[in-house]
This record gives C-alpha cells, structure tokens and sequence, in this order.
C-alpha cells in the first residue's frame, strides 16, 4: 500500500487526496523530471506478527531526506524511459538539460508484511533469479551472494540480495535491524488503516473463493 503525502511548509504531513491533487497542479509544467525526496516505509511492529498485521491503527514513519529522489515523475510528452520501481528516469534528448525538481511531496510506504515475510518473498527472488541454488545450505548460499555482491555490483533486485545475505548471516541482529530501521514518529492515519483493512479483506475473500473452485 502506496500512499502520497503532502508536506506543508511547517515540516507536517497530510492525507488527503484532493490536497495531493491541487499541490500537482501547482507545480510548473517545464518538461523536466520532478523528484520525491522524503520517504518513509512502515511495517506493523513485531507484536503483531503472529496475528493480523492489518489490525494497526498507528504507524510508526520515520522521513528521511534522500540524496537522489526516491521515486520520478515527468510529463507523459517527454518521457524517455524509467526503471523498474520509478527511481531513474529520464526526458526526451531536448529536455535532457533541465535539472530534477523537489516535487514537495513526501511519499509513505507501508508494508504489512513482518520480517519473516519479507525474508521469505526475498528468499523466492533469489531463486527466481539464479542467485543461489534451491538445495543449498546457508554457507552456499552466503557464498553465492557475496559473489554476487562482490565490489558493489548492482545486479536486478541487489537491495533484495544484500537484506538477505544480512539475514543469512546473522538472523536475530537482522530482524532487530529491520523493526528499528522502520521506527518513527507515530502517526494515527484512519484512512490508511481502513483501507488496509478493506483490500486485506477483499484479498482474503477472492482467496477463499479460488480454494472453493479448485475443490
């Protein structure tokens, strides 16, 4: 769950999408890139996991200033091309020389998955990819990564790579490092935790209701 923010001029943040909207159709139309430069991932805290991550009311958000944008937006008549995720991107030749603009906004991610979800769907990808044999032990795999890894080498999904290599090698300081990293100022958002709660849900239902037809 992916929601935008808006930051005011005194340093808050506000939930509401009308809001959202008149900030864009303030920013000038120049052509060139916009960048959101303050983002915060939050994930349930470790008390939930175990029961239903989608029952918190409060999310801990921790915006960090970022060097390079977080995410990239420009005008759809001089897109060039963009990365997997929307972290690069770029203009058309002749838009090329306009610099990247703060686009003002702040973006909040929230996960619902705990660490052991996380280490399990990164576990997925690096098989997907090759990365480390499926009927490994955990020294093979360590092994495998760090290979990969070796020189700072940015391979497809690298930041997947190097949290699980974190994990491979030290399991316990890794998920301690996971909830602490995701720590913050506690923010009551109604409108995310039903939202949450409502596609959890929908998800749950249509889940369901595929088992019903496979039996």
């Amino acid at each position: 769950l992916v929601t935008v923010l808006g930051k005011r001029s005194n340093g808050t943040y506000f939930f509401d999408p009308g809001s959202v909207r008149r900030h864009f159709e303030k920013l000038s139309v120049t052509g060139g890139l916009y960048g959101i430069y303050q983002w915060a991932i939050s994930v349930p805290g470790p008390e939930l996991c175990g029961r239903d991550p989608t029952s918190a009311t409060r999310f801990s958000l921790k915006f960090d200033p970022v060097v390079s944008p977080a995410k990239i937006f420009h005008l759809g008549w001089t897109f060039d091309r963009v990365d997997v995720g929307a972290h690069f991107g770029s203009t058309l030749p002749e838009y090329k020389f306009l610099l990247i603009q703060d686009s003002g906004l702040a973006l909040a991610h929230y996960h619902y998955r705990c660490y052991e979800d996380v280490m399990r769907a990164d576990r997925t990808v690096m098989l997907s990819h090759r990365y480390i044999p499926s009927n490994g032990d955990v020294r093979t795999a360590i092994t495998a990564l760090e290979d990969l890894l070796k020189g700072g080498a940015t391979p497809i999904s690298f930041h997947k790579a190097r949290r699980y290599l974190e994990h491979l090698k030290d399991p316990v300081g890794s998920r301690e490092k996971y909830y602490r990293e995701h720590g913050g100022t506690s923010f009551s958002i109604p409108e995310i935790a039903e939202l949450l709660q409502r596609l959890h849900g929908t998800a749950a239902h249509s889940e369901l209701a595929w088992h019903s037809r496979l039996h």
